[in-house]
C-alpha cells in the first residue's frame, strides 16, 4: 500500500529535562493504524466519538475519544471482545498518546477515516506501523 493508504502523524510532546525544565520534542508516527470495535463502516466512512462502540462502556455511555493503534493485536483484542470489526485507519486531526492501551495506542476527538475493513483471514499477517 501508499505511504498516503497508511497514513502518518506528527505527535508533539513534552519531557521533564536534566535542568529542571521541559523540553519539546516530536516524532513521526506512521501507519498502518488501525481500530476495533462493533460500529459497522465501509472504507470512506468516519468512525466518530460520540457513541458507546463497546460493550464493557468504560466512557459511560458517550465516548470523547475515538481510539486506534500501530500495533493490530491491540486493536484485534479489541475488535474480538466488542464482538466487531477490525479497520485500517487514519487520525483526521489532532492525536494523543493513549497510555492506558498499551505500546502504539493513541487517541483522538477527531473522526478517524476507514481506509478498508480488514478481513478477519488476514488478522494474523498484519503489519505493525510505529515510530519513524
Amino acid at each position: 500500500m501508499s505511504t498516503s493508504e497508511h497514513g502518518s502523524f506528527i505527535f508533539r510532546y513534552e519531557t521533564y529535562g536534566a535542568d529542571g525544565g521541559y523540553i519539546a520534542r516530536e516524532q513521526v508516527v506512521s501507519g498502518p493504524f488501525y481500530h476495533g470495535g462493533r460500529a459497522r463502516e465501509r472504507a470512506g466512512g468516519m468512525i466518530s466519538p460520540g457513541c458507546r462502540t463497546n460493550s464493557w462502556g468504560d466512557e459511560r455511555g458517550c465516548a470523547n475519544w475515538v481510539y486506534f493503534s500501530t500495533e493490530p493485536s491491540t486493536a484485534i483484542a479489541y475488535a474480538q471482545a466488542a464482538g466487531g470489526h477490525l479497520y485500517q485507519v487514519i487520525p483526521a486531526g489532532e492525536v494523543r498518546f493513549d497510555g492506558s492501551g498499551g505500546a502504539g495506542s493513541y487517541r483522538s476527538r477527531s473522526p478517524l477515516l476507514v481506509i478498508r475493513e480488514v478481513p478477519p483471514g488476514e488478522w494474523d499477517s498484519l503489519p505493525a506501523g510505529g515510530v519513524v
